[in-house]
């Protein structure tokens, strides 16, 4: 096949490899800045509060200190939260400007989670004077009575579906920051090893072991992320629904981490492929071998029977090969030396020449090398 047959075979695994590449990349990239709408668009889930409003007839604690941190300037119209960080959007009067903008995005951190009573500062809420700005009496007894709980501030405020569901968040989100943090470097080991793939077999079978790494680590994150987001989404949603608080799933996030999986699978496959076929080797090694024993082997090939190359049967060839004297035919005076140095029984069917010696003429006989 050759080297453009093998570059050929490894061109669809890597260009698969490279996509997926790219899916990871922007997966990590998610809230990178805040100037640019595609990176901003890649987010897990969002919590909008732009509609927030404690109207009704609760007057739940948590009900009181959302309004606290609203009033406060602690709680952003929308937020949306990343793999590394989360960002945050808020309403704007300037004709120029959309307002879906993202304003706002915190320090990137490895292992990060979306706390939200810690990032809408309810423990310090707590913990102060009760001198926020728009606080009124009911929320200064609310501060109060929760000021010396602080550590069962989560199991006070948030229902137990709430409380499951942003711990069982908190561990996962560890496991789904390595799974696509690892990937990335994975895959880029997968692209480096298929550009060497060309050369030799040996560089395919590291590129399929990075590969099938990379391929069970982004598959584990998909189904993580797939599973996880639309329960806490659900759990978050049924316990702020009396504040019109909104939370939901960004299907785009799901459909680039599905794509990067579906493509390092497919990968993965065309790898082990390239490992077992397409060596590079040329043909005309092969070519010459099958055709080796008609020229190196005068006498051998078909139609070489009684012509100038046949040694076997013209002594004194080119080659010096001439058949065995036979001693009996010295102490006979035999007219020929085709006589075998065994005695051999007459074949049946006719085949071979008696002798007066009750020998018969083989049509294999012994040869020597002059």
């Amino acid at each position: 096949m050759g080297k453009a047959g093998r570059a050929a075979c490894i061109f669809t695994p890597l260009a698969l490899s490279i996509a997926s590449f790219v899916c990871i990349i922007l997966i990590n990239l998610g809230g990178f800045s805040k100037h640019s709408d595609t990176l901003n668009d890649l987010y897990f889930f969002e919590a909008d509060f732009s509609n927030f409003t404690t109207s009704s007839s609760s007057s739940t604690e948590l009900s009181l200190l959302l309004e606290a941190a609203k009033d406060s300037g602690d709680i952003a119209d929308q937020y949306r939260i990343n793999l590394w960080n989360y960002c945050t959007v808020n309403s704007t009067s300037d004709s120029t400007s959309n307002s879906s903008d993202v304003d706002w995005c915190s320090a990137r951190k490895r292992n990060f989670w979306f706390n939200p009573l810690e990032v809408w500062n309810i423990e310090s809420i707590i913990n102060s004077t009760g001198t926020s700005a728009g606080a009124d009496s009911n929320v200064l007894v609310a501060l109060e009575s929760l000021a010396s709980n602080t550590t069962a501030l989560e199991d006070q405020l948030l229902d137990k579906s709430a409380r499951d569901a942003l711990k069982t968040y908190k561990k996962v989100s560890a496991w789904l920051w390595s799974a696509y943090f690892a990937s990335l470097w994975l895959l880029l080991g997968t692209v480096v090893f298929g550009c060497l793939a060309v050369f030799t077999r040996f560089f395919s079978f590291l590129t399929f072991i990075t590969s099938i790494l990379a391929t069970v680590l982004v598959f584990g994150g998909s189904i993580t992320a797939s599973i996880m987001f639309p329960l806490l989404v659900k759990a978050l949603k049924e316990t702020f629904k009396d504040y019109n608080v909104d939370f939901t799933t960004n299907t785009h996030m799901l459909a680039v981490t599905w794509l990067a999986t579906a493509f390092t699978l497919v990968a993965t496959f065309f790898w082990l492929f390239s490992i077992c076929c397409c060596s590079g080797k040329s043909d005309n090694i092969k070519a010459n071998n099958q055709a080796a024993p008609s020229r190196a082997f005068p006498g051998f090939g078909r139609g070489n029977r009684g012509g100038a190359d046949n040694e076997k049967f013209a002594s004194g060839g080119r080659s010096g090969y001439a058949p065995v004297e036979s001693p009996y035919a010295e102490r006979h005076g035999a007219a020929d030396d085709h006589v075998p140095l065994t005695q051999v029984a007459v074949p049946p069917y006719g085949h071979g020449e008696a002798t007066e010696y009750g020998y018969t003429k083989s049509p294999y006989e012994p040869y020597r090398h002059n």
